[in-house]
């Protein structure tokens, strides 16, 4: 999401909802040792592409298409209504 943050390209994680849940069911049965050294390999990627310049300067949309709020963080769906 960063990424797509900063340059405005739309790379979603995910294709759908669907493919979503079929990739966490495929990891679902890793060893304990494979899933923390896939944690702490993410957390280091995720500091290291928050420390890299620029500034985020796109808007961005959570999986099912949610929007995170600007002021709040909080996150609306699309078309409900705002605050």
């Amino acid at each position: 999401m960063l990424n797509w943050a900063r340059t405005g390209v739309e790379t979603p994680r995910y294709a759908s909802m669907d493919a979503r849940a079929a990739e966490i069911e495929a990891g679902a049965g890793r060893p304990v040792a494979d899933l923390v050294a896939g944690v702490l390999d993410s957390a280091a990627r995720f500091e290291e592409a928050v420390r890299a310049p620029p500034p985020l300067r796109h808007p961005l949309r959570r999986a099912g298409g949610c929007a995170p709020n600007a002021r709040s963080g909080a996150v609306r769906a699309p078309g409900s209504p705002g605050r």
